[in-house]
């Protein structure tokens, strides 16, 4: 009788060549780039001004572009590398977007080619290989193109500031792609020396990559080495390399000081309230994640005080967190999934407050690939190779909903216009919609948004200052001085409503009151050219050449080459029989500006009567 034998496990499936590898990469990079083909056009709006416009670490490519400032420059605080490559833009492009595109789509179609190599060596893991081995490069082809193409992610590749999500996801799967080619390779000790560089790079890039050593250590455990207690045995000082790079980290986090007082504690929002609100928000990216509409690119500042008004989320949530758990010691490779979600959410969307904003979709950038994976997977385990027909047209229709959101990028009007239409009780969606109508010079539907603005929150400083300027533009004075009093009322330290009601009294012919609004702007802050224009302006107008001299040689000083001021500079000087300074001053505008009639004509008189006051 014949001895029955047990049966043996299957073999191993025949590596897919580098011919078709090569194949999936540069199609994913070509659909990628279709998708976003509309995007290289896209101005800077929203944070893209402070991290790029007002940004002068940026413009000048040296070592002073990895100390960004610590306040005012949206993205890039505490990320010195994000700081850096903004500063490579800008000197290739200087404030012209296109560069900034080009390098944000980069970002992303390397972020693409590193997932489709860590989902198809994964899927050669001996615990996913018996049902996935023989189809791993279809499949991780499959998962990565539905990912790289989703609308979920056109904040992040089509807005320049949120590039840090794309970078830092970049170093995140070159972690976890190097540490699978270290498991049984001979360059074993080069391949965790990039793990673990890939560590400090990411940190420098955003502070999410501090949760990338726990999920390879889950990862390495569910997928490797079995267990917890192994996987430290036999790569303790990996994780131990990995784990430092946290002290480089802090030392950002430190120097960032709360990020420009945007995250964390005691700054007016309340850690209770704020968790409430990412109970809302997760359950909202999870829903996005499979139905992405309508998608928005600024969800505003509110928070949930009470547990009443998100209970159900709240409790679907933790029946999922608890899930993930359960699966964790389980069912390892499942709850790997749901950690991957979970853990990289855990440092914006926990208890530690970002107040500029309270719920942002570009958060979903890295969870996303987790959820594309369980469910191409899941379909494949039901109907395989017939379910590849189904990702395909699933990948179009999704390239063609992001060219389309794409399209809502195309200008700040637009864009503020579909926001506002999304969140018509968002106060800081209609106030971006009325200074995009208001740099379209439409002031009328400006004034329009902005009295909607105020009707949400009446002691919005800057919505009433800019009502203000409408107001101005609308041949109104009495009303814009009106508005521009209840800004300072409400904001005592707003420079710029200081300013315009200077303005709006010189235009009221009501110089003395212009003078004091001047001179405060310049108090609250002195390196405002425009002030102390206005400042030295009134004073010479006043008949207070004396005093006059000392505001405008200051405005010279921040702006040399403006004619107007050193018309009224030299008109300052003739009064007080200066001269040859005055004649200095007339020549340089002269020179600046051939046609300025006034300076020629104060310089004529001149020289020819020798006069010291002006005709």
């Amino acid at each position: 009788m014949q001895r029955r034998t047990q049966s043996a496990r299957p073999a191993p499936p025949a590596p897919a060549s580098r011919g078709l590898i090569f194949l999936a990469a540069v199609i994913i990079g070509l659909t990628a780039l279709a998708a976003y083909a509309n995007t290289f056009a896209v101005p800077f709006y929203f944070d893209d001004r402070q991290a790029v416009t007002d940004n002068d670490s940026i413009k000048h490519l040296s070592l002073e572009a990895l100390n960004p400032p610590s306040e005012h420059v949206a993205g890039a605080i505490g990320r010195p590398l994000v700081n850096l490559s903004l500063a490579i833009n800008y000197a290739i492009s200087g404030d012209q977007a296109w560069s900034y595109h080009d390098l944000n789509l980069i970002f992303h179609v390397l972020a693409a080619w590193l997932m489709l190599g860590v989902v198809r060596r994964t899927l050669l893991r001996p615990p996913l290989m018996e049902s996935f081995g023989e189809a791993a490069l279809p499949l991780a082809f499959f998962i990565t193109l539905l990912w790289a193409l989703h609308p979920l992610l056109t904040e992040t590749v089509t807005c320049v500031a949120q590039r840090t999500e794309s970078m830092v996801a970049v170093f995140y799967l070159l972690v976890f792609y190097c540490f699978i080619r270290s498991v049984n390779s001979e360059h074993a000790p080069a391949w965790r020396l990039g793990a673990t560089a890939a560590c400090f790079f990411g940190v420098a890039a955003k502070e999410v990559m501090v949760t990338a050593p726990l999920l390879v250590l889950l990862y390495d455990r569910a997928l490797v080495a079995g267990s917890f207690r192994k996987a430290w045995a036999e790569r303790r000082l990996l994780y131990a390399g990995m784990v430092t790079s946290w002290i480089l980290l802090a030392i950002l986090m430190l120097l960032a000081g709360q990020r420009g007082g945007t995250v964390g504690f005691g700054l007016g929002m309340s850690p209770w309230a704020y968790a409430l609100k990412q109970c809302e928000a997760i359950i909202h990216y999870l829903r996005l994640a499979f139905w992405p509409h309508p998608l928005v690119i600024d969800y505003g500042t509110d928070v949930v005080n009470s547990i009443t008004t998100v209970w159900w989320q709240a409790l679907l949530l933790i029946l999922l967190v608890t899930g993930t758990v359960y699966a964790l010691v389980k069912k390892p490779v499942l709850g790997l999934v749901g950690a991957w979600v979970f853990v990289i959410l855990a440092p914006s969307s926990s208890i530690v407050p970002l107040t500029t904003q309270t719920e942002a979709e570009h958060r979903m950038y890295l969870p996303l690939m987790a959820i594309v994976t369980l469910v191409v997977l899941t379909v494949y385990a039901q109907a395989g190779r017939r379910s590849y027909a189904l990702w395909i047209v699933l990948a179009m229709s999704l390239g063609l909903a992001t060219f389309s959101r794409n399209a809502d990028y195309r200008s700040e009007l637009t864009m503020w216009t579909v926001t506002a239409q999304q969140r018509p009780d968002s106060k800081r969606a209609h106030y971006n919609l009325a200074c995009a109508l208001i740099a379209a010079d439409d002031y009328r539907h400006a004034a329009a948004e902005l009295a909607v603005t105020l009707k949400i929150d009446p002691d919005y400083a800057d919505a009433h200052c800019n009502l203000g300027l409408c107001d101005t533009r609308l041949a109104s004075p009495e009303r814009a001085i009106a508005e521009y009093l209840l800004a300072t009322q409400i904001d005592p330290d707003e420079v710029q409503a200081n300013y315009n009601l200077g303005c709006a009294y010189v235009e009221l012919g009501q110089m003395p009151s212009a003078m004091g609004r001047f001179r405060t702007a310049t108090q609250l802050d002195p390196s405002y050219g425009d002030a102390w224009v206005g400042y030295g302006t009134a004073l010479v107008h006043l008949n207070q050449p004396a005093k006059a001299i000392k505001p405008l040689e200051t405005a010279l000083k921040l702006e040399p080459n403006n004619t107007v001021l050193l018309d009224n500079y030299g008109s300052a000087l003739l009064s007080l029989d200066r001269r040859n300074d005055a004649q200095t001053a007339y020549d340089r505008a002269l020179k600046l500006n051939p046609n300025d009639s006034d300076a020629q004509h104060n310089l004529d008189f001149i020289k020819q009567t020798g006069g010291s006051g002006v005709e």
